[in-house]
């Protein structure tokens, strides 16, 4: 009978009760992600690796339902690390395991944004009038020059 074996990492680097790109506030802050790892094959793994290449360490949590230390085909094993993050990040974490001689492998992406924060509120209103009195005020100084100047001619 032929055995499979595979690594899944679920839903990539998932954050902590968020599924997509996640935006911070302006400035950033810390982030938990998730990694949840299953085996969809009909081997059990052993000696699971879980890494992350933006956060670490990646701490084991829980899922070994047997206390085996392998991942068997109905078990979900749950990773969590956490990293502040103060600029926009794309992170790659990598499960890995290993069974009959050879390595089930799996990757997983997820995006953080950070905003860069805006302007202060001056108070000043965001119009064009400010320019237009100053062009209209140089545009009077200068008429009032050139008439006074072809007075004195």
């Amino acid at each position: 009978m032929p055995y499979a074996w595979n690594l899944k990492l679920l839903s990539g680097s998932k954050l902590l009760n968020h599924n997509g790109p996640l935006t911070l506030p302006a400035g950033g802050g810390i982030v938990t992600y998730v990694k949840r790892v299953t085996n969809p094959g009909t081997v059990a793994l052993s000696n699971i690796r879980v890494t992350d290449d933006k956060c670490g360490p990646v701490q084991y949590v829980s899922g070994d339902l047997n206390s085996d230390l392998k991942l068997d085909p109905n078990e979900m094993w749950t990773y969590l690390c956490r990293a502040n993050l103060t600029q926009t990040t794309t992170n790659t974490a990598t499960a890995s395991g290993d069974a009959n001689g050879l390595t089930a492998k799996d990757i997983a992406i997820a995006t953080v944004i950070v905003p860069v924060p805006g302007f202060p509120n001056t108070g000043v209103q965001d119009t064009s009038w400010g320019i237009i009195a100053l062009v209209g005020i140089f545009g009077a100084s200068s008429l009032f020059y050139f008439a006074r100047k072809k007075q004195l001619i």
